[in-house]
């Protein structure tokens, strides 16, 4: 987050994962085959107390891919 001088590092968990910007399996293949609801998480990087205040703004970007199934067929 930032309000134009200071950031806040974000630390953002999708299905208690922690996303990153390496690829990793945040829902099994028979989960997402079913579909359903799962926790999303957007909180301060770490425990530190904060020293800035005001008004901060943030964005958080996923994208999500699909996993092929062995032989292509879905």
């Amino acid at each position: 987050m930032s309000n134009g001088t200071d950031a806040i590092p974000l630390k953002v968990m999708f299905n208690n994962i922690e996303v990153t910007d390496k690829a990793a399996t945040v829902v099994t293949e028979s989960a997402a085959k079913v579909g359903g609801r799962t926790a999303l998480r957007i909180s301060q990087k770490d425990s530190t107390a904060l020293t800035v205040t005001g008004k901060f703004t943030g964005v958080v970007a996923i994208t999500f891919e699909p996993v092929v199934a062995a032989g292509g067929n879905p």
